[in-house]
């Protein structure tokens, strides 16, 4: 059964800022807790290894929409079933709102039984909590 997650967080720099952090996916692993790793294959795909709920996953990305300091659409091409869209409104010149829309499939029971809790819902709150930090730090 396909899950989805809506969430957002406001980030004090600019929207531009925010978009161009976010393109730094090798930069991940620093906010986004499960993921071990993030590479680059070439312009439109990355190769991902996360490990959520005791198990190791591992898929290529594929990035199917951008629009420069706006949006970022992905889907996952293989090994996971996932999806997602990153939105960065401009609130003012030194406020971005960072909206993220993320579907995917959990796999075991011990990854359903953890989308029950909401375990992955609050990783999400908390990597966006984190990458804030990161973008309003280093931005």
């Amino acid at each position: 059964m396909r899950t989805s997650i809506d969430d957002s967080i406001e980030i004090e720099v600019p929207a531009a800022t925010a978009y161009e952090f976010w393109t730094r996916v090798e930069d991940f692993p620093r906010f986004i807790g499960p993921v071990e790793s993030v590479g680059r294959i070439d312009e439109k795909r990355t190769r991902w290894r996360v490990n959520f709920g005791f198990r190791r996953q591992e898929w290529i990305a594929e990035i199917t929409e951008v629009i420069p300091d706006k949006r970022r659409t992905w889907r996952a091409l293989d090994g996971s079933s996932n999806s997602g869209m990153v939105n960065f409104h401009k609130v003012s010149e030194e406020l971005t709102l960072m909206t993220l829309h993320l579907e995917y499939e959990p796999k075991g029971v011990l990854q359903n039984f953890g989308d029950e809790l909401g375990v992955v819902s609050r990783v999400i709150q908390r990597s966006l909590e984190q990458f804030k930090d990161f973008v309003e730090t280093h931005g």
